[in-house]
């Protein structure tokens, strides 16, 4: 009776490991969804602004079929002295090769310029600019 058991047990999962490569979970699956920065930081030299404290928001939706929608907020001032506030438009695409998401907005953000590493349900981005500033992003899924 045991060894009955033991076959019907694998028998199952055997059928369930195949079925399971039948139908893999499409890697822009699992990477869309609603997304929000939880760190946004620029360091130049030993000085480190970090944006979201000083009242930046960045939300955006990753669409499976390579879309995007959201917005980038800046608060007056924070630009310069005087400048106004800023929302900047987060539509356009994403693509996903390997482990890497870039964006192609039509907005002017820095967000565009930037690879993210996929790391679970967040995407990590670091970059240092031409004039020796690092910009650290990591959108995390809601």
């Amino acid at each position: 009776m045991p060894r009955t058991w033991s076959f019907r047990i694998h028998a199952v999962l055997a059928v369930l490991l195949l079925s399971a490569c039948d139908n893999p979970v499409d890697p822009m699956t699992r990477v869309a969804g609603d997304y929000q920065a939880t760190t946004y930081t620029a360091t130049s030299g030993t000085t480190t602004l970090d944006a979201l404290a000083q009242g930046v928001t960045v939300q955006m939706t990753l669409h499976e079929n390579g879309t995007t929608r959201g917005n980038v907020h800046i608060p007056a001032g924070l630009l310069g002295p005087g400048k106004p506030a800023s929302d900047d438009s987060l539509v356009g695409t994403w693509t996903l090769r390997g482990d890497v998401v870039q964006f192609d907005h039509a907005g002017d953000t820095a967000i565009r310029d930037v690879r993210f590493l996929v790391r679970g349900n967040r995407l990590e981005g670091e970059e240092t600019f031409g004039s020796g500033t690092k910009l650290r992003i990591v959108l995390e899924k809601r």
